[in-house]
């Protein structure tokens, strides 16, 4: 299946939500991120001679400092919880942009 946007209208597809994340959970996230998680070089997907991909850090590409936060094999419960809200905040948000009912109803396969 092929889904065809109308890019002359593009703005239509385009929603913004203000006050996502309240201003005091973003204070919170600065200080954690500050004084608790470990930042490293943040890699690009590069294509091998195997013709597997793989990170590579390519500082002429991207240089930045980059931490992942998971909540699968995680012993930093810090990092557990912070993932976790980002996760459902984003599903929230995005549970909110699919009911703006902009989506194609000939589309609709969510």
């Amino acid at each position: 299946m092929e889904i065809k946007l109308d890019s002359t209208n593009l703005a239509s597809y385009i929603k913004v939500f203000d006050n996502v994340i309240h201003p005091k959970t973003l204070e919170n996230f600065t200080k954690v991120c500050n004084n608790h998680l470990i930042f490293q070089d943040a890699g690009v997907v590069a294509l091998g001679q195997d013709g597997n991909t793989s990170d590579v850090v390519v500082k002429k590409t991207r240089d930045t400092k980059m931490c992942t936060l998971k909540n699968v094999n995680e012993k930093s419960v810090t990092n557990i919880h912070w993932a976790n809200f980002f996760l459902a905040t984003i599903k929230h948000n995005l549970n909110n942009y699919i009911d703006l009912n902009i989506w194609l109803e000939d589309y609709w396969f969510l």
